[in-house]
């Protein structure tokens, strides 16, 4: 449920409560402190974030296949700080509008079928606990591990080509050397990938 300022098809709500596992058809958040979920959240038609973050901690904020994210951008993050997932059933790029609550950290993904799909996006903002590289993926060997991450996830087995932004905050010095990694849980280690 939420807690603090909404807005639902017109109708405002302060310091409203809503049930476990809401369905909203359009919703805004204008509040500089920003939403906190205490369940899981649907969003079926467009979220608009004017003002603030929608902070998910261990829920997910799900938007349906159809809906999508409107950000006012350039005053704060206004991003899910947590786990967002969208509902994919075409090949179209989309955008998660993920960040940390300062950092804006966008991530695309375009599926490589139109078969139904729903990806689940965290960015983390600090370094992953593991940073032991391996040289046995397919991108070779690596030398450190980025100071943030991405926890990405599907529900079922439709691969995706993911876009990554990199701003001059995040301190790469040759662009060309950077690789997208996967951590192998079976060997504890971080594999680089092929990319384009």
């Amino acid at each position: 449920g939420w807690s603090g300022d909404m807005a639902i098809d017109n109708i405002i709500l302060e310091d409203a409560s809503v049930p476990d596992g809401p369905e909203f058809k359009n919703l805004t958040v204008n509040n500089s402190s920003g939403m906190t979920l205490s369940s899981d959240v649907e969003i079926d038609g467009t979220l608009t974030l004017t003002s603030g973050n929608i902070t998910t901690g261990s829920n997910t904020l799900t938007i349906a296949s159809g809906g999508s994210i409107s950000r006012a951008g350039g005053k704060g993050c206004e991003c899910v700080v947590g786990n967002l997932a969208k509902e994919h059933s075409s090949t179209t790029a989309v955008t998660y509008e993920v960040g940390d609550g300062t950092r804006y950290r966008p991530l695309v993904i375009a599926p490589a079928s139109a078969s139904s799909e729903t990806y689940t996006v965290k960015y983390n903002n600090t370094q992953y606990t593991t940073t032991t590289c391996s040289d046995d993926g397919p991108g070779g060997t690596l030398d450190h591990i980025a100071s943030s991450y991405y926890d990405i996830s599907r529900a079922n087995s439709v691969n995706a080509n993911i876009s990554i932004e990199w701003y001059s905050t995040d301190q790469v010095d040759d662009v060309s050397s950077i690789r997208l990694c996967h951590f192998n849980s079976g060997d504890n280690k971080w594999d680089a990938l092929t990319t384009t």
